[in-house]
């Protein structure tokens, strides 16, 4: 249970508030099945005949390497959510995972969205 919803439980007057718990976002079918439509619709936006060559980027917030480091979870999610999301579009096209919003001098995941747009 999270302190929010611990909060209104412990409050003397009954809330109006309906609660909707996702425990682990990263497998969410609906959060899946939403990406996936998404980027079908766009990929209908291609040519027949070059749709299939269309490499699939899934650009996520980059963390500093140190944060991964001592073990979080966040890359395995972001997988996670990608292959899902593969698997409901039948693996259909190549696809990759790329990081955005380095700041700083430290280390952070990588690649990068911009470098892999531009091929570096």
């Amino acid at each position: 249970m999270t302190a929010m919803a611990q909060h209104y439980a412990k409050r003397s007057t009954p809330s109006s508030l309906k609660w909707s718990f996702i425990d682990r976002w990263s497998t969410n079918a609906e959060l899946v099945k939403t990406f996936a439509e998404n980027i079908r619709k766009q990929l209908d936006l291609f040519d027949a005949d070059k749709r299939k060559s269309v490499v699939i980027l899934f650009s996520a917030h980059s963390v500093p390497q140190y944060v991964m480091n001592r073990g979080d979870p966040y890359p395995a999610e972001i997988g996670a959510t990608v292959q899902l999301v593969m698997h409901e579009l039948g693996f259909c096209n190549p696809f990759r995972v790329v990081w955005q919003s380095k700041v700083g001098p430290l280390p952070w995941l990588s690649p990068g969205t911009e470098q892999t747009i531009e091929g570096d």
